[in-house]
């Protein structure tokens, strides 16, 4: 085993059957895992195996009349009901809005207001699609 880093990766085995475990390192959400089994590896031969990691990338910030607002989020897939990212806006431009690389899926936002607006919490849903970037300023007022 090992990682790829977007690269391939070519791996030496022994002759017999393999299952294979693909999972996407940098993509979140439901659908980051794929598996191949039963795989079925001769001596002196090569098989290669690709697959494509469908992702989206969601921007999620928070702000209210006085401008860009630290808070929380917690990305949650609307399906399973599990939580599957998170991460922190601040109040700098650079990180507010902040970036998740998604699969494509439905997807509930909630962002939890700290620093001065501390406790305020705000929830939206989102639409992930391949290839495409989805923006969402929460009013958190």
């Amino acid at each position: 085993g090992g990682r790829t880093y977007g690269r391939e990766a070519t791996y030496e085995l022994d002759p017999g059957i393999y299952d294979l475990q693909l999972e996407a390192m940098k993509v979140e959400g439901s659908g980051q895992q794929h598996r191949i089994e039963g795989i079925s590896v001769s001596s002196n031969a090569t098989q290669e195996f690709i697959h494509d990691f469908k992702s989206g990338t969601a921007l999620i910030g928070a702000r209210n009349a006085s401008g860009l607002v630290d808070a929380v989020v917690k990305i949650t897939d609307t399906q399973t009901g599990k939580a599957v990212a998170g991460g922190r806006t601040y109040t700098a431009s650079s990180s507010n809005p902040k970036k998740f690389l998604l699969t494509p899926g439905t997807y509930e936002a909630t962002l939890t207001v700290a620093g001065d607006y501390s406790g305020r919490k705000k929830s939206v849903t989102i639409e992930v699609e391949q290839g495409q970037t989805v923006e969402r300023m929460v009013e958190v007022d």
